[in-house]
């Protein structure tokens, strides 16, 4: 593979794989690309970075580094925003994914955050190359050897991204297969027609094999938290089933439900992620019953409003009658004299 004359993304590229990935870029050991965009959300390092590059001095066996700052193209985004990601892919023909959250420790007390740039972030990649149909020539993720029987957070969200990414090129590759003999079959006649025909029905059975491996991925995704909108659908639906919904003995079906939706083996219950996930259900009930008790709060100040609006009606309307004068509370004591009858 050849860098020369390409242009280059490199997501991360202000973190400690996507710096050397640069110097490395630049030695032009694989060709020296035409343009390098250095896609991150920490400003201050591409600040520092870019001020590295443009004051750099040349020496004898770095000669590649001059003027390296004109090929270094910065660009503040997060790897987990979907239309920053199509944004920076416009034009790219390389994508090399080093944004990633890999400390262990760090994946462990914030797994959702490791779930949202890990996983999601590729995701981005990947939907955004197949919607958008961008040219790009090479997508290069990065992963660990912790993917292999992960048994950490770190571990578990890169084996993740790589299923998703296989799965995803597997079907993209078939998907252009299946189209490609469709169109010679049309064409074609005889034996050639026959055999045209077989290949084109192989094809299709490892593209449904490949779409459902993408929909597994998917769901993975959604049992670990990154598909929030799939989330978040699955427990509207949950709470609003809650309660039209009994079993066969008449209980509540709403705790089978939500085990339905976080699964969890006996060993896993007293595990992080498990206890994370309860977390973030019973934070989404209390939203709920938070935007439910607002709702009420501000029909009982209009209900109150009204009350009054309507007692003050009814108040100047008795003030405005001869015979009910008396009992409004506009009236007072002077007033009530002046409206006595005299005496005959």
């Amino acid at each position: 593979m050849t860098f020369e004359n390409a242009t280059v993304l490199i997501t991360g590229g202000t973190g400690s794989l996507g710096r050397t990935v640069i110097r490395r870029l630049l030695k032009a050991d694989r060709g020296l690309p035409k343009r390098i965009i250095v896609f991150s959300r920490d400003e201050a390092k591409q600040y520092a970075m870019r001020m590295a590059y443009a004051r750099r001095r040349v020496a004898t066996e770095d000669l590649v580094y001059q003027k390296a700052h004109e090929r270094l193209e910065f660009r503040v985004g997060d790897i987990r925003d979907w239309h920053a990601v199509v944004a920076v892919l416009q034009g790219v023909d390389v994508v090399i994914n080093a944004a990633a959250l890999k400390q262990v420790p760090t994946c462990e007390y914030f797994p959702y955050e490791a779930v949202q740039t890990n996983i999601t972030g590729a995701e981005n990649i990947v939907r955004a190359l197949r919607e958008q149909r961008l040219p790009v020539h090479t997508v290069v993720g990065v992963s660990t050897d912790k993917a292999c029987k992960p048994v950490n957070v770190m571990g578990m969200t890169k084996a993740i991204q790589e299923r998703l990414q296989k799965a995803q090129k597997l079907q993209a590759s078939l998907q252009k297969q299946v189209t490609e003999l469709t169109a010679e079959t049309a064409k074609a006649t005889g034996e050639r027609k026959d055999t045209l025909h077989d290949q084109l029905s192989l094809a299709k059975s490892g593209l449904d094999i490949a779409t459902s491996e993408v929909q597994d991925a998917q769901d993975d995704l959604t049992e670990a938290g990154a598909n929030k909108m799939g989330l978040l659908q699955q427990q509207r639906q949950l709470h609003e089933d809650k309660w039209h919904r009994k079993d066969a003995q008449g209980n509540d079906q709403f705790e089978k439900d939500t085990e339905k939706l976080f699964p969890a083996t006996a060993e896993d219950r007293d595990g992080l992620i498990y206890r994370y996930q309860q977390w973030w259900a019973l934070r989404q009930k209390m939203k709920l019953l938070r935007t439910a008790k607002t709702h009420a709060d501000e029909a009982a100040t209009a209900a109150t409003e009204e009350h009054e609006a309507l007692a003050a009606q009814i108040d100047a309307e008795k003030f405005n009658s001869p015979d009910l004068a008396s009992h409004s509370t506009l009236a007072g004591p002077a007033m009530w004299a002046i409206r006595q009858p005299r005496p005959g």
